[in-house]
């Protein structure tokens, strides 16, 4: 997270550590840890995440459990956008048999049954679903199927979805959803042509990267400090393969 961050351990343990003045420790006591505290979960995690402010687990049930602040939903548990923060797990509501998750700094997709869910702020269109407010409960992406990889940014996000379709949505600003549109907010998962196919996928604050289905590295989007691997520091519009 921003300030704080989380470890699995094997057999499922949980620890975090850093700043837990909203709970993202997740031990209980919303206060600065400075050691691994181990977070008071419903079973074993199977995969975690951290957010700017909160962080997730996706338990060997299927369930995900959020930690953290909630001030924009992202917690997940339909109590959010008042502000209400969680200093132990709490259920995301609306959601099951979930194979993975990502996090983004204040919102949270989860891919189950090859559909994908989403929750948390949606100011800039990142939930996928056109609304530009929070949603404080899972709720499904239209327009995608067959997801397999899902991966969230600051404000964007990204999916890869059976035969290497590739679709990205939510702010646009460095051109990191839909590279080479001027639209500042895409605001439904929109298909970004890749050549050759994603296999997997990666976001930082505001650039994508991507690997395909022949290792190679491609990335796109804000290139401030190099984040590109261009070899330049301009912003880049153009899926750019890092050599």
């Amino acid at each position: 997270g921003e300030f704080h961050s989380c470890v699995r351990q094997l057999g499922g343990t949980v620890l975090c550590w850093g700043l837990g003045s909203a709970g993202q420790v997740g031990d209980g006591k919303g206060a600065v840890k400075n050691g691994p505290a181990q977070v008071k979960l419903a079973g074993a995690a199977q995969q975690i995440d951290a957010g700017r402010t909160f962080a997730c687990a996706l338990l060997a049930s299927g369930k995900v459990q959020c930690w953290g602040y909630n001030g924009y939903a992202q917690l997940g548990d339909g109590t959010g956008g008042t502000g209400k923060e969680a200093t132990t797990p709490v259920d995301v509501a609306n959601l099951s048999g979930v194979s993975k998750i990502a996090l983004g700094w204040s919102h949270a997709c989860a891919i189950s049954a090859g559909k994908l869910y989403c929750w948390g702020r949606g100011n800039n269109y990142q939930l996928g679903s056109q609304t530009s407010s929070y949603t404080g409960k899972a709720k499904e992406v239209p327009g995608i199927w067959s997801v397999q990889h899902v991966a969230a940014g600051e404000a964007h996000t990204c999916a890869i979805a059976m035969g290497g379709k590739f679709y990205c949505w939510g702010a646009n600003g460095k051109q990191q959803s839909a590279p080479g549109a001027n639209a500042l907010l895409i605001k439904q998962p929109t298909e970004v042509t890749v050549t050759p196919q994603a296999s997997q996928v990666s976001l930082g604050r505001m650039h994508t990267c991507i690997v395909d289905d022949k290792a190679n590295a491609w990335c796109w989007g804000e290139n401030n400090v190099g984040q590109v691997g261009d070899g330049t520091t301009k912003v880049s519009g153009t899926p750019t393969k890092v050599e």
